[in-house]
């Protein structure tokens, strides 16, 4: 897992959500109770951070941090 994008990705959402205990196994659903209209916020705000599109059919694959660093790095081409 790349370490600049992992940190960016945690530090972004340690400020969307206000809270400090986000890692890499924070899941959004049951962690962070995030819905599907806050999960679509977050995937534009990367989308936008990151210059890249995330593929539409993997989106709903994006269980918590982890997954979302995985698809920045497969996006990039890393």
């Amino acid at each position: 897992m790349n370490k600049e994008i992992y940190e960016k990705v945690v530090e972004g959402l340690k400020n969307e959500f206000n809270r400090d205990d986000i890692d890499e196994k924070t899941r959004f659903v049951e962690d962070l109770q995030a819905d599907s209209v806050r999960l679509l916020e977050i995937v534009m705000d990367v989308e936008e951070e990151f210059d890249i599109e995330l593929d539409d059919e993997k989106l709903s694959e994006l269980k918590n941090v982890e997954d979302v660093v995985n698809e920045i790095e497969r996006a990039q081409g890393k």
